[in-house]
């Protein structure tokens, strides 16, 4: 899908950035006790801090090896703290990185930017220890040894499954998988604020009544499909293809450029959508 819903708010990013920080500076405080006396009690306090939060609490060393996994990460991925410490994070949970708004951004940009500002906010597509891909709002902080120097990160990461499937179900097609009407009243809406150049187009498939006439509802389905897919592949990334219903499809391009690729002009979709 060329465009997805607005992200999550500022509250939820805020709440897991801030969570993020103090667990950096919880471990902070834990390795400076740890030539004390009061070390025992103090990492004994700070463990149980750590497991009380029900979002996975996971820090890393500078190589993404994991150093600490509270019970929320063991409930969120059914990966034991036994089974998880020392392991490489991304590898172990099949970790893939995503902006706020689900565009998917490279490891390296993420960690790039997470050295330059000590901080990162975005959302993860990750598997747990049965196969299951989930979908996480993440907040990463870097972690610093005592002279300041970047030693690792914590992650804190809400599991966001059953929102965004909820999500889907309002705001997608269940058939074609393609954006549904409500979501292309808030896509104009969102649109028409940020202003500049927008087309609508408007797409129905000639003779499809008797494809369901003569083949049936599910050949008629499969048809649908079919010209979601194409749709979808003559249009620019970031263009916005919706099903309005039945046979009928709408193509919001944004900006003053051709709306679709090697297409001719005034037929969008052209002869790839045939």
């Amino acid at each position: 899908m060329a465009r997805r819903a607005a992200g999550y708010s500022p509250d939820d990013i805020g709440y897991l950035t801030a969570l993020a920080d103090t667990a950096a500076a919880t471990l902070d405080s834990a390795r400076l006790l740890a030539d004390s006396a009061m070390a025992a009690e103090g990492l004994r306090r700070q463990s149980e801090w750590l497991d009380q939060v029900s979002d996975a609490i996971i820090t890393c060393d500078a190589d993404h090896q994991v150093l600490t996994w509270n019970s929320g990460a063991e409930l969120t991925y059914q990966y034991s703290s036994a089974e998880a410490v020392g392991c490489d994070a991304d590898a172990l949970l099949a970790t893939e990185y995503r902006t706020g708004t689900g565009e998917p951004v490279p490891a390296e940009a993420v960690f790039a930017a997470l050295t330059g500002t000590g901080r990162w906010s975005g959302e993860l597509r990750q598997r747990r220890a049965d196969g299951e891909e989930i979908e996480l709002l993440c907040s990463l902080t870097e972690l610093l040894d005592e002279d300041r120097h970047r030693v690792g990160w914590v992650a804190v990461n809400r599991d966001v499954t059953d929102e965004r499937r909820t999500e889907r179900l309002a705001l997608y097609d269940p058939l074609t998988g393609l954006p549904n009407r409500r979501y292309l009243l808030d896509c104009l809406d969102e649109t028409a604020r940020r202003g500049g150049g927008l087309a609508v187009l408007f797409v129905d498939l000639d003779g499809f009544k008797e494809v369901n006439d003569t083949l049936g509802h599910e050949a008629g389905d499969e048809v649908l499909r079919v010209a979601a897919r194409r749709l979808l592949g003559a249009v620019r990334q970031g263009d916005t293809v919706v099903r309005l219903g039945g046979d009928e499809f709408i193509v919001v391009a944004e900006g003053d450029r051709r709306p679709c690729r090697g297409t001719g002009a005034g037929r969008p979709g052209g002869r790839r959508a045939e």
